[in-house]
């Protein structure tokens, strides 16, 4: 949206306010969405809808930067539409951000105060309660980072050694382009085990050649004989065909020998029948579940 069109919002799950009159903490319900059209909801819809580049703004200009990390984010926010009402702070609980509110933002201004707690300092009970539920929150925060770190790490090295093996298998295969059945064979087998190879399509006759191994398979046909006439003339008729598939495979990061290219030969007494799709039929194989 325009930055004065009304924007959708809502009150989210698990939000609360601060209440003035005791600074308790109190629930409210999730609401539904609505059209609003007021500053506040304008740059916070904003806000919002350009986090990551806000963020990346912010980081860039962090500690060790040489950029003028005011002026960058001014530049940013100006891109954004929001000029005023917005300041980078490092609070952490509520009451933080609305002493920083009244301090900064309205400064000068007269802050009510019904409670009787804003124009006086806490007490060290009450910044003593306040720094535990911060523990409490944090530790939270920690266990939290922790269990979704041990659940999707080893996903992410995973797909690391994945990514690097596929650079590798690349680099073995060259400028050469697969093409057809070939191609879904290797978009199918590609990273397999030589295990997986096995115990798909059996025992392979095996060569080596450097870091390269050579899985091989063949499949013959041959249907010929010779026949001759009453003049004494003699031929040949019928199809002899055969199909030499390869997989070549590349040890990974851990040793582990994998599918890295595969490669195919067909040869004929016809030309005609070279057909890769019919002389190899029986050797195209899934690596099954």
């Amino acid at each position: 949206p325009g930055w004065n069109d009304p924007v959708k919002v809502k009150v989210a799950q698990g939000s609360s306010i601060l209440r003035r009159s005791d600074l308790k903490n109190e629930d409210i319900p999730a609401g539904e969405w609505e059209m609003r059209a007021d500053l506040a909801m304008l740059t916070a819809q904003k806000l919002a809808c350009n986090d990551l580049e806000i963020e990346r703004t912010i980081r860039a200009t962090g500690p060790g930067s040489n950029l003028d990390q005011k002026a960058v984010l001014k530049e940013k926010m100006a891109s954004l539409g929001i000029i005023h009402g917005y300041a980078l702070t490092d609070l952490l609980i509520w009451t933080e951000y609305l002493d920083f509110a009244w301090n900064t933002i309205w400064k000068g201004a007269q802050r009510p105060d019904p409670s009787g707690k804003w124009s006086r300092q806490s007490t060290p009970e009450e910044l003593a309660e306040a720094q535990r539920k911060m523990a409490a929150i944090n530790q939270q925060l920690a266990d939290l980072t922790a269990k979704t770190k041990n659940a999707y790490e080893p996903k992410i090295k995973e797909a690391e050694v994945g990514f690097a093996f596929d650079k590798a298998a690349a680099k073995v295969r060259g400028d050469r382009k697969p093409r057809g059945w070939v191609a879904e064979m290797l978009l199918a087998w590609q990273g397999k085990t030589e295990d997986q190879v096995a115990a798909r399509m059996g025992r392979p006759y095996i060569t080596e050649a450097g870091d390269l191994r050579f899985l091989s398979y063949g499949q013959q046909f041959d249907n010929r004989v010779v026949v001759g006439d009453s003049t004494g003339a003699t031929w040949e008729e019928g199809l002899a065909t055969s199909c030499d598939i390869q997989f070549v495979t590349i040890p990974d990061d851990n040793g582990v020998r994998r599918v890295a290219d595969i490669r195919l030969s067909v040869d004929s007494t016809n030309i005609m029948a070279t057909n890769s799709n019919i002389a190899c039929s029986d050797l195209k194989q899934a690596p099954g579940d």
